[in-house]
């Protein structure tokens, strides 16, 4: 799902998982355990990309939740 919505985009991976927690409805922050540039980069990327709403719910399903 993740490879697939990257692609869509065009970003890393990280940057769609990156996009997905910071649209969460707790309002979580991000926070990264690299150090790698390269990889800091994809993540702040993140910033940019807007999953649709159903996109976001289909990561969510994905994950193994359930929407009520």
């Amino acid at each position: 799902m993740i490879d697939r919505l990257a692609a869509s985009y065009d970003v890393q991976p990280e940057s769609i998982a990156v996009a997905w927690l910071t649209r969460h409805p707790a309002r979580m922050q991000v926070v990264l355990g690299t150090t790698t540039p390269a990889r800091v980069e994809a993540a702040a990327r993140g910033a940019d990309v807007e999953l649709t709403r159903s996109e976001w719910y289909e990561m969510f399903r994905a994950a193994g939740h359930t929407v009520p």
